[in-house]
């Protein structure tokens, strides 16, 4: 069993090392200006970036076999323009499964409102299950109600999908290496031609790090400066919240969009826990989809939804039944809006109350007859 440990270890710390190993460049006494260099590139790679809308699978599996199964599979159709994002997620039963087959669950970040939405499977028909209207959440903003450090449903989006080339785990390389808990010890180009890949190497001082920063510890970056500076190669060790680490190693590949901007097109990704109890590996696959949506496009009538549901608040907010469950109060049928009514106490609330009651006496019971047993 030691020997399989061990082996999964080194395993691990392959999947860190090669390609990597062999990245030894000389000393580039112009680190500043490099850095100088991508974050301009950074900032227009993003910009374009932001237009581009996908359909993305993604082939994932964990475990304590070599390579591990792949037990996880999902569809997701991401949408996008200068003012709006949606993600819609089918969670497929196989690889190549049919997304039309699966449920769908929708969140949508429109330019007046946000919403979240589900279809069930088979299904063309979608139910409303949240509903914020753009305002009442910058109010509450205003009224400190909402982490500032939340992020928002297009940060995310854009962060974890739309942006792969200069992000990773929702954290923006541009911001990413200004950070004062972020120690840069390498940022170099791999050889001396002026066309070399370049090599960031960095570490976190736990200290110092903000709330905004997931749990990183170190990571080695490879970019291609040839095209926007978007990452090529990502190894970064994350903090599991037990006392180990969790080592990824990322590659990802690129086509070209007619604009010349690097579109991505897969991230395959390796791994595990640093003392081999677990292997990760993944598989991501993108598709450019050809159309710039319009606003129109993430609004609740492009769902199917009609629009009067925003009308029909309680709380500051609306309560919508989901497809497919039950009602959990007296309404309208399943997938209508209803108002908020006091819930009927069911049959077995107060055989709860009794049977918890029940309980305290009988613990009552036998901490009297333990003291009488002590002072006898």
């Amino acid at each position: 069993m030691r020997m399989i440990s061990t082996a999964r270890r080194l395993l691990i710390a392959a999947y860190l090392a090669v390609g990597l190993a062999e990245l030894s460049a000389q000393p580039d006494a112009n680190s500043a200006g490099l850095q100088t260099e991508a974050k301009s590139a950074w900032a227009k790679y993003d910009a374009k970036a932001r237009q581009l809308s996908y359909r993305i699978t993604l082939q994932s599996g964990s475990g304590k076999t070599t390579p591990p199964k792949i037990n996880s599979f999902a569809s997701y159709r991401i949408l996008i323009n200068a003012n709006c994002v949606s993600i819609d997620e089918a969670l497929l039963d196989s690889a190549g499964g049919s997304p039309d087959a699966a449920k769908h669950k929708a969140r949508i970040y429109g330019s007046d409102y946000e919403f979240t939405a589900e279809r069930s499977p088979g299904s063309a028909e979608w139910a409303l299950t949240s509903f914020l209207e753009r305002k009442a959440l910058l109010e509450a903003k205003a009224r400190n109600e909402i982490n500032p450090n939340l992020v928002s449903l297009r940060t995310e989006v854009e962060r974890e999908y739309i942006l792969a080339g200069t992000t990773f785990r929702l954290l923006s390389v541009r911001d990413m290496i200004d950070q004062p808990c972020c120690k840069t010890t390498r940022f170099e180009r791999l050889s001396a031609s002026a066309d070399a890949p370049v090599e960031w190497v960095f570490t976190i001082d736990e200290a110092k790090r903000p709330e905004t920063v997931v749990m990183i510890a170190s990571g080695r970056i490879v970019f291609d400066p040839t095209r926007y500076w978007v990452i090529t190669r990502r190894a970064v060790s994350y903090r599991n919240g037990i006392g180990g680490l969790t080592l990824l190693d990322s590659t990802i590949t690129y086509d070209t969009a007619a604009d010349d901007i690097p579109v991505v097109k897969t991230i395959v990704t390796n791994g595990g826990a640093e003392d081999g109890s677990v292997i990760i590996t993944s598989r991501v696959d993108y598709e450019l989809l050809p159309n710039t949506p319009t606003d129109a496009d993430f609004t609740l009538a492009a769902y199917g939804i009609p629009e009067i549901a925003r009308e029909q608040k309680f709380n500051g907010g609306i309560m919508i039944t989901k497809t497919g469950e039950p009602l959990p109060l007296p309404g309208p049928p399943v997938g209508e809006q209803t108002p908020l009514d006091a819930a009927p106490m069911g049959w077995y609330l107060p055989v709860l109350i009794g049977g918890c009651l029940l309980i305290v006496v009988a613990l009552g019971i036998r901490l009297v007859a333990a003291r009488r047993r002590r002072a006898a």
